[in-house]
């Protein structure tokens, strides 16, 4: 299974079907990052920060490189060999949205590999209320 990484804060509670999934089929989880230009220096508090969220589960952190972050998701998935992409689907304001492509998105146009699109809000919370106006 391969995790997309964002280097935004993560919750366990993000990823308990990801957790539930890997631990009932004994799968390694992935945690793969995609850079535009160079590589992380937070990788210790990557690891940390996804460990302490998927405890108990085999977990390896990968980092890529390129300018199109869905491709180096799905290219790194078929080399790794991984039978599914999870990704973390945040909920965005109206200029991050603007600024920020929707990678979960892009990878469900572009992959033909399984794609897990995990909320960023625990299950049962309700959305945030819609402007009108």
């Amino acid at each position: 299974m391969l995790l997309a990484a964002d280097h935004r804060p993560v919750e366990p509670q993000h990823f308990a079907l990801l957790r539930a999934l890997a631990l009932k089929h004994g799968a390694q989880v992935l945690v793969t990052h995609i850079a535009m230009d160079a590589p992380t220096t937070e990788r210790a508090r990557l690891k940390k920060q996804y460990h302490a969220a998927l405890k108990d589960i085999d977990l390896d952190l990968l980092e890529g490189y390129g300018h199109d972050v869905a491709d180096g998701l799905v290219r790194t998935a078929r080399s790794k060999k991984a039978d599914v992409i999870a990704i973390l689907h945040r909920q965005l304001g109206f200029f991050e949205r603007l600024f920020n492509p929707s990678v979960a998105k892009e990878l469900a146009l572009e992959s033909d590999l399984p794609l897990l699109v995990l909320q960023d809000r625990p299950s049962g919370a309700s959305k945030p209320p819609r402007s009108t106006g």
